[in-house]
């Protein structure tokens, strides 16, 4: 079937945009054109042809809707505390209101809070949303939240609350694990200025406030250190640059790949990655060298060499 949508042209240097190619052609070539440059053309367009926001209906639809907010992403402000932002899939939500969190895959309520702030984005900007009530349909950030959130995690109304909470995607599992300790070798103290191993627990626990895909326990052998688990390695060498940098001085263990127990089979499985590696055919053999050999033991799945000599 031929495909049927709307076709704007735009040119954003010039501030112009229209849905008629003639006028168009004559925009480009410096011409006036019988509308006024702007992009309301684009913006009308946008609002004609993407549907509305989907909402949830739960029991009776002329009744009042509980509040049902999926959070996708969860953070700290060191003023407003924890702050949450989601689509709210139905009900509404006031500054005052008392709000309940969910867990994901549960109906039991895990913990309560009360909205003390409701803000949206505008353009790179978060401002506070006046009037401070948003409905569904809304992608907002509150805050006020209960601190033990998590993305995928549900915020519900305390008074009229969700019976369960809503089916939101498993977040990505962590892949590797690393070992934080402060730095208890001959030369501690000669470049960073925070040494202390509290201190730089502390440093670990706050990043994860902000940085979700990150999470930080004491060692299992060690109580002076802190186990940090992420997604890759490039995750834990930035935290590690970065504390770098404020002054902490460290030491870290290698990366320890996390391996986990398969519910169904019972057996120990790792996580993994797909690569796929475009060289030139003379280097195909180090490549597949480097990925297969006793450091990394990848499986070669596929090998083709195209037209301009590529492997």
């Amino acid at each position: 079937a031929q495909m049927e949508y709307p076709t704007a042209y735009v040119s954003a240097r010039a501030g112009w945009a229209t849905l008629d190619v003639d006028e168009a052609l004559a925009l480009g070539r410096g011409e006036p054109g019988p509308g006024s440059p702007g992009m309301d053309v684009l913006l009308a367009a946008l609002v004609d042809s993407l549907p509305a926001p989907a909402v949830r209906t739960y029991g009776d639809a002329a009744a009042a809707q509980p509040l049902a907010l999926t959070a996708t992403s969860v953070g700290h402000d060191r003023f407003l505390g924890r702050t949450v932002m989601g689509r709210i899939h139905a009900g509404s939500v006031s500054v005052g209101d008392g709000i309940s969190l969910l867990r994901r895959g549960e109906a039991a309520v895990a913990e309560a809070g009360t909205v003390s702030g409701i803000f949206v984005n505008r353009g790179i900007d978060r401002t506070p949303l006046d009037p401070p009530t948003a409905a569904a349909g809304d992608i907002v950030t509150i805050t006020g939240a209960p601190h033990a959130i998590a993305v995928g995690d549900t915020l519900t109304s305390t008074a009229n609350p969700l019976p369960e909470a809503m089916e939101t995607p498993p977040p990505s599992p962590a892949t590797l694990s690393m070992d934080f300790g402060a730095n208890d070798g001959p030369l501690a103290g000669k470049e960073g200025t925070i040494v202390a191993a509290s201190k730089i627990r502390d440093r670990l626990l706050s990043e994860t406030d902000n940085n979700v895909t990150l999470s930080a326990v004491p060692s299992a052998t060690d109580s002076e250190r802190t186990t940090v688990y992420g997604r890759g390695e490039l995750q834990l060498g930035i935290l590690v640059e970065q504390m770098r940098r404020e002054g902490h001085e460290l030491t870290v263990a290698p990366p320890r790949v996390v391996v986990s127990t398969c519910p169904d089979t019972g057996r120990q499985t790792e996580p993994y990655e797909e690569a796929t590696v475009d060289v030139d055919g003379e280097y195909a053999g180090a490549a597949i060298e480097i990925l297969t050999g006793p450091s990394r033991r990848a499986l070669l799945i596929e090998m083709s060499e195209s037209a301009d000599g590529k492997t």
